[in-house]
């Protein structure tokens, strides 16, 4: 098993699978399919056996907005300046723009990580917009951005609502039209 550390977002190779842990050896990414694999990793500390070659840039996207900005009063942070607190909330997460507080439902500390970054990427899309597709839609986009797969974005939304949930099917179309450049 090889350990590796990615600074900021960036593009690999493998033939035929995939499969990459992260720093606490959970599972991360894993995808299979013959032939050449093309994806991308976040900043992170990672662990693989496969064999993976560095590309000179992340793999791009083509992602097609159909959202127009809702709110202009509040100046979105960083993910990382955010104070993220994990405790009961039926609503699975919100966010409190003056405070720059996101409180996600303690369940989806279980989930993997990158489900966690979709709910953050959602609620900071809060800072922009009122409507709940309009978050979702910004917050694959800044995934893709981050480094993330399009198949980890299409889980993220699928176990944060549910399969089938019109929002879910969303992702995924928009996941669809989202052409690697």
């Amino acid at each position: 098993m090889k350990n590796f550390r990615v600074e900021k977002a960036s593009g690999y190779t493998a033939n035929d699978s995939v499969l990459i842990f992260d720093a606490e050896g959970k599972p991360f990414y894993r995808f299979a399919q013959p032939g050449l694999i093309k994806f991308n990793l976040p900043k992170g500390s990672y662990m693989t056996a496969t064999d993976i070659r560095p590309q000179s840039k992340p793999h791009e996207y083509n992602f097609v907005r159909k959202r127009q900005r809702e709110f202009f009063q509040y100046t979105p942070p960083k993910i990382s300046d955010l104070e993220i607190r994990f405790e009961d909330n039926p609503n699975k997460a919100s966010v409190y723009p003056k405070k720059h507080l996101v409180v996600i439902d303690k369940e989806f500390q279980k989930l993997p990580k990158y489900c966690v970054q979709y709910l953050l990427a959602h609620e900071i899309g809060h800072y922009h917009y009122k409507t709940e597709e309009f978050c979702d839609e910004f917050a694959q986009e800044l995934m893709l951005k981050k480094g993330f797969n399009k198949s980890q974005i299409e889980e993220a939304a699928r176990r944060t609502l549910h399969a089938g949930h019109y929002r879910h099917t969303n992702c995924i179309q928009n996941l669809k039209n989202a052409k690697m450049k």
